[in-house]
C-alpha cells in the first residue's frame, strides 16, 4: 500500500513506519538527483489509455483545461501538453515542457492522486515532476504537507476538483461501453449470420 493512502486519513500523528516511508522516498529523490546517469535522462509521464472501443478519450484534455483554469500551469497548447504525457520530451530544451505556477506542494499531490486513480504510473514520479513541471523537490514538499491534519496541502480542493472531473468523464466512457456491449453486441450475436466481428476502436486524443 502506498504511504499516500495513509496520509488520506485524518489524524494528529503518524507512526514511525509512516514517517520512515516518507523519509525513504525523500532519500531516493536526493540520490536520483545526485546521480549523473539518472539525472541526465528526461522522461515524460504516460497517461494510461482505456481498453475497448473508445473513440474520444477527453480525459487528457480535461486535465489540461483544469490545470490552466485553476492557475496551476502556464497556458500551453494541447500539442505540447499531450507531449508531456505521452513520453516525448525534447532533451535539447533546458526548460521543462510545462511550467508549474501554482503552489508547489500541489504538484506532488496531483501526481499522487493521478497515480492513485491509475491515470499515470508511479515509477520515477518525483524525477518526472522536475523534468515535466520544473518542481525540484517533490518528495520534500510531500513530507511537509504530510504533517498537516489531513495529510494534504491546504489548497488540496483545486486538485480534488480535477480528479473529480476525470472520474466523471471516465465513468461516462465506461457507461457508453457497457451500453454498447449490452445492446449492440447482444443483437449482433443473436443474428449470427451477420456476425463478422466488431473491431475495437483505437483511443486517440482529438486535436493533436
Amino acid at each position: 500500500m502506498h504511504f499516500k493512502k495513509h496520509l488520506a486519513m485524518s489524524k494528529d500523528y503518524y507512526t514511525r513506519a509512516e514517517v520512515q516511508k516518507l523519509l525513504d522516498e525523500l532519500k531516493k529523490e536526493i540520490i536520483d538527483t545526485l546521480s549523473p546517469k539518472k539525472s541526465s535522462v528526461k522522461k515524460a509521464f504516460k497517461f494510461n489509455g482505456l481498453t475497448g472501443r473508445v473513440i474520444h478519450d477527453k480525459r487528457l484534455w480535461i486535465l489540461h483545461e483544469y490545470l490552466m483554469k485553476n492557475g496551476l500551469i502556464e497556458p500551453v497548447t494541447k500539442k505540447d501538453f499531450a507531449a508531456a504525457f505521452t513520453g516525448r520530451i525534447d532533451l535539447w530544451k533546458k526548460e521543462p515542457p510545462l511550467k508549474w505556477i501554482g503552489e508547489k506542494n500541489l504538484c506532488p499531490f496531483l501526481l499522487d492522486q493521478l497515480d492513485e486513480g491509475f491515470y499515470i504510473d508511479r515509477e520515477n514520479i518525483d524525477k518526472k515532476a522536475k523534468d515535466v513541471f520544473g518542481i525540484n523537490n517533490a518528495a520534500q514538499l510531500r513530507v511537509k504537507y504530510s504533517y498537516n491534519k489531513n495529510g494534504e496541502p491546504k489548497s488540496a480542493l483545486k486538485i480534488k476538483e480535477i480528479i473529480n472531473a476525470l472520474e466523471i468523464e471516465q465513468n461516462i466512457i465506461y457507461e457508453e461501453e457497457a451500453i454498447f456491449k449490452r445492446i449492440i453486441l447482444d443483437q449482433i450475436k443473436d443474428e449470427s449470420h451477420y456476425w463478422l466481428g466488431i473491431p475495437f476502436r483505437v483511443a486517440y486524443y482529438p486535436g493533436r
